[in-house]
């Protein structure tokens, strides 16, 4: 039971990243109010870098959101760049984020250091996987609570015992 406190923890924290940043993940713009200075200092470093290269081309080969005329925008520090925008840059330029942007830099860190130990992507579900979620899916509410609880008790046994083997081999 210690294990599903554990993982409602975890899951919690992961809500709370995600409202903490959401705003900067996705609105185009840092956690703080950026001033105008930094915008058109990360303008600058941007224009540099892909002056010369096709907007269009480059907006649909490393999927910048908003496209070519986003594109623009950040380039003339009419909007300031996302972080999801900073990293379609730093990836399909071959530079890093700093380059383009020490403030989204320290965002992406901010959001690493953050959730270094929560799960990020999902696990992927095996054949077998698949048939306990059918035969789960057959059992009444009652059933798949009893059942679940037998898991837990059989799972913490198994954990026991491999502590205790581990203990014996140390």
């Amino acid at each position: 039971m210690a294990e599903n406190s554990s993982i409602a923890i975890r899951f919690a924290q992961s809500v709370a990243i995600c409202k903490k940043y959401s705003n900067a993940l996705f609105s185009g713009v840092g956690l703080l109010a950026m001033d105008d200075q930094t915008r058109l200092q990360e303008a600058a470093n941007l224009n540099a870098l892909i002056k010369d290269l096709n907007w269009a081309k480059f907006a649909r080969d490393f999927a910048v959101p908003g496209g070519a005329s986003m594109i623009y925008q950040h380039a003339t520090g009419r909007r300031a760049i996302s972080l999801k925008a900073g990293l379609a840059y730093a990836k399909g330029l071959a530079c890093a984020l700093e380059t383009i942007s020490p403030r989204l830099a320290s965002l992406a860190q901010s959001v690493r250091n953050s959730t270094e130990d929560i799960p990020l992507q999902a696990r992927t579900l095996t054949p077998q996987d698949h048939i306990l979620l059918d035969l789960f899916a057959g059992l009444t509410p009652k059933q798949r609570t009893e059942e679940i609880r037998r898991l837990v008790e059989a799972k913490e046994h198994n954990d026991a015992l491999k502590e205790e083997l581990a203990k014996q081999s140390a």
